[in-house]
């Protein structure tokens, strides 16, 4: 298994949809606030910021249950 990948195939990541959705509602204003907080310019290090700072890292991820 690769590092990134769900741990099971019933474990369905959705943090690159989460992280899309939250960079789309920003503004350009809060934009620049968390690129500049994250020490970034790359919108996906960013949202990885905002999750460790808010506590939002386990949100991201939804667990299926067939």
């Amino acid at each position: 298994m690769k590092k990134n990948e769900p741990s099971t195939p019933t474990e369905v990541d959705v943090n690159g949809e989460r992280g899309m959705a939250w960079w789309n509602a920003l503004t350009e204003s809060d934009r620049r606030y968390w690129c500049f907080a994250a020490m970034t310019a790359v919108p996906a290090e960013a949202w990885r910021h905002f999750k460790s700072v808010t506590g939002d890292e386990e949100k991201s991820k939804v667990v299926c249950v067939e």
